[in-house]
């Protein structure tokens, strides 16, 4: 294209920006501003970014103009040419693509000069929104990190507790199965056989079961000891092992101690019994 050719669209550009710049235009205004724009992008004319500071500068500080209204102009123009692009007619298909280039041009050098005009208090003001903006996404962004690692972490410990009390029920129906097996056998062994029989069957199901939980209480972050008179255990005369447990574990405690009780009776009377 001959370079009086290229000025000559080059100032009809520039005087159509000036038009938009009047006021918002209708309908049928967009679509003759478009015919206009389409005419002026013919063959393979480049529009010139330099020539948009001074022009844009005097619609800033002009008051026939306005700044706003030029911007709904180009953005009703940038609506009509895309809807023709979607739509299929393709009546602007060749200005599609070059206008799109024009109106982030013009859109660069409003928001430049709007900001360069706006007061120095505005300004830090903006900036100060800005970095705030960006600290409040950064948190946002750290926030949601930590929800998708704790939901990982979820998923880990209903997994795992599952498994616990499914191995828990294994091992309940295991034993129930033994004491029956082993109650079903008194009439063929002596009672006090099947009583001790009973007694370790039982000690061995209860403690499985308990180590089971006490898993599960670890994962879930939930204590199952019994509330001490003092937070972690500093009282001033230190518990011995035993105690601890009687203390802390008395359901534990009582139980072990009740059926190694029962044991050692059992085999007691075994005993004697055998020996008259």
């Amino acid at each position: 294209m001959r370079l009086e050719e290229r000025n000559r669209r080059q100032s009809e550009l520039n005087m159509l920006i000036y038009e938009l710049a009047l006021e918002v235009v209708g309908a049928k205004g967009i679509r003759q501003m478009t015919l206009k724009m389409n005419d002026i992008y013919g063959d393979d004319y480049k529009h010139n970014y330099s020539d948009f500071f001074p022009i844009l500068t005097d619609v800033l500080h002009n008051e026939n103009y306005s700044i706003e209204i030029l911007s709904e102009n180009l953005e009703q123009i940038r609506i009509y040419i895309e809807k023709d692009y979607v739509e299929g007619v393709k009546e602007f298909t060749n200005l599609h693509s070059k206008f799109v280039k024009l109106f982030d041009h013009l859109n660069l050098q409003i928001a430049q000069l709007l900001y360069i005009e706006a007061p120095s208090g505005k300004k830090e003001s903006l900036e100060e929104g800005l970095k705030q903006a960006k600290k409040d996404l950064e948190s946002s962004i750290r926030d949601l990190e930590e929800v998708r690692k704790e939901i990982e972490r979820v998923k880990v410990e209903i997994v795992t507790v599952l498994g616990i009390f499914a191995a828990i029920v294994i091992a309940f129906s295991g034993g129930l199965s033994f004491l029956g097996s082993a109650l079903s056998s008194v009439q063929e062994v002596r009672i006090f056989k099947s009583v001790f029989i009973c007694a370790l069957c039982g000690i061995v199901l209860f403690n499985i079961i308990f180590v089971l939980m006490y898993f599960i209480s670890r994962i879930v972050n939930k204590s199952i000891y019994a509330t001490c008179k003092t937070i972690d255990c500093t009282c001033d005369k230190k518990c011995r092992t035993l105690n601890i447990v009687r203390k802390r574990l008395p359901y534990v405690f009582y139980f072990n101690l009740f059926m190694v009780l029962v044991l050692l009776g059992d085999a007691i009377i075994w005993y004697f019994i055998n020996r008259a």
